[in-house]
């Protein structure tokens, strides 16, 4: 390439860096706390004293996460044959997408967390022991 050529050409500049700081969670979902499943003032053992109380598989809740990263800002909590299960609710870097549990190849990845509901309200969530559970009905919110 000449000298030339090389002025002619534009340099682009450097893309900032992805400042999660920024990131408004609202601004691309319906306010969670309008939800039934939503349990915005209880915490991890809260809601499994009451899953617990209720026996019922499926039975889930959504609750904001006890890390404090802006990019696993929920968890989702249920109940399935006897046993509790937490995942992380994961907001993808690359799209800012919902996400459930820790990273995978082809993972669905959602809008927001009614979508992410939905999804696993007809889809089943794969246990780390290979046994499959699907949400049902959300956990009656309390005071």
């Amino acid at each position: 390439m000449t000298h030339k050529e090389m002025s002619v050409r534009k340099k682009l500049p450097i893309p900032p860096l992805f400042n999660t700081s920024n990131y408004n969670e609202s601004s691309h979902q319906q306010d969670p706390q309008t939800f039934e499943w939503f349990h915005s003032k209880s915490n991890r053992e809260v809601i499994k004293e009451q899953l617990l109380q209720h026996e019922m598989d499926g039975m889930f809740a959504v609750r904001k996460s006890n890390q404090k990263s802006s990019l696993h800002s929920y968890s989702l909590t249920f109940y399935h044959k006897g046993q509790i299960y937490n995942f992380p609710i994961r907001t993808r870097v690359s799209d800012m997408k919902f996400a459930l549990g820790y990273e995978k190849p082809n993972e669905p990845a959602f809008s927001s967390l009614e979508k992410l509901v939905a999804y696993f309200k007809e889809n089943r969530i794969k246990l780390a022991n290979n046994e499959l559970a699907i949400l049902t009905k959300p956990l009656p919110k309390f005071s």
